[in-house]
């Protein structure tokens, strides 16, 4: 069984890894070129504001060149990594058997369904477990000085990185066999896998990773005339706000609230805030409110917990789905 299963998925296997040799190579030129300019810039021994200004040069420089797109290349790789590994590994792996037939010679050989799947389970779910810990694994390594010093938490960056990409090539793999044991049709399971991953990545950082842990809070002054924005509406309220900087967190929202923490309603005085008025008189106003901003925040040093966290609910979602799949294939394969 492990013999035959590797025959018939050789051609992909050889067609990832060339995928796979190609993308490390470039990201090995990306980061040990991204690594030189970090030494050149001075960050590593800089103190106080002349970091700002040394990190945006450094930014910059990053994304200059052929590093900048070869980043970008990697990122959709490893978002794109899963939705392929489902739709053209696991869609067709049991598929393509059942719609073509050939699934009845195997088990003529005194092979159980249950083997049947298990291997075929077995040497596929290990080489996705691979290819996608190897693209995830040099995109970490490429990006490193980057995201130690623009962070990693954003959600874009975050997907791209540490263990998720595998969690989720797993959940992709198993999803897509499920889908062609039920349907017994390769492309209509190939699209259902897509459409299940494309779910799945876009519903994680949208509703659940910003609650796995409970997020922290900070309460920030908005002065006027320190860096916050103001803005006069039409039908007379006011907005103030501030861009919250907290080194390496992932921002998800903030509050404006008064001095004794009830939100602001941001309805304003037209003695002082209006379209007569001058600004320095509405500015002083909102000054002497002294309004707060609360932000919520997952911090940077999180990271490594939230991927685990995220990780183990996918592969546990995963399971299910392999679970599933022997309950399917022993209900419907007959």
């Amino acid at each position: 069984m492990t013999w035959l299963t590797w025959r018939q998925f050789r051609t992909q296997a050889w067609i990832t890894l060339g995928i796979l040799v190609a993308l490390a190579v470039a990201l090995a030129f990306a980061g040990a070129h991204i690594a030189s300019l970090y030494r050149a810039s001075g960050l590593a021994t800089c103190t106080g504001a002349t970091c700002s200004d040394l990190t945006d040069a450094f930014l910059a420089q990053a994304r200059a060149g052929f590093t900048g797109p070869v980043r970008v290349l990697a990122v959709g790789v490893a978002y794109l990594a899963p939705a392929l590994i489902g739709a053209f590994w696991g869609a067709p792996l049991v598929g393509r058997e059942l719609e073509t037939g050939t699934f009845r010679l195997v088990w003529t050989q005194s092979v159980s369904r249950a083997r049947w799947l298990s291997v075929k389970l077995a040497l596929l779910g290990a080489a996705t477990a691979l290819a996608a810990g190897v693209v995830a694994l040099v995109v970490t390594w490429s990006s490193a000085r980057v995201d130690g010093v623009s962070g990693r938490m954003e959600p874009l960056m975050f997907g791209s990185r540490g263990v998720v990409p595998v969690a989720d090539a797993l959940l992709a793999f198993a999803v897509g066999v499920l889908a062609g044991i039920l349907l017994r049709r390769t492309v209509p399971a190939m699209a259902v896998t897509l459409a299940a991953v494309a779910a799945v990545q876009m519903a994680m950082p949208t509703w659940i990773r910003a609650h796995l842990v409970t997020p922290l809070s900070r309460s920030v002054p908005l002065d006027p005339t320190k860096g916050a924005g103001i803005g006069l509406q039409s039908d007379g309220h006011i907005r103030v706000w501030i861009e919250p900087h907290i080194p390496g967190a992932w921002i998800l929202g903030s509050t404006t609230t008064l001095p004794s923490g009830k939100a602001f309603d941001g309805i304003a005085d037209p003695t002082y805030c209006s379209r007569s008025q001058s600004p320095e008189k509405c500015l002083d106003w909102v000054a002497g409110k002294n309004l707060h901003s609360v932000v919520t925040y997952q911090p940077g040093s999180r990271f490594w917990t939230l991927q685990w966290i995220e990780a183990g609910i996918v592969v546990a979602l995963a399971a299910v789905a392999v679970a599933l799949c022997f309950w399917a294939l022993r209900r419907r394969a007959a």
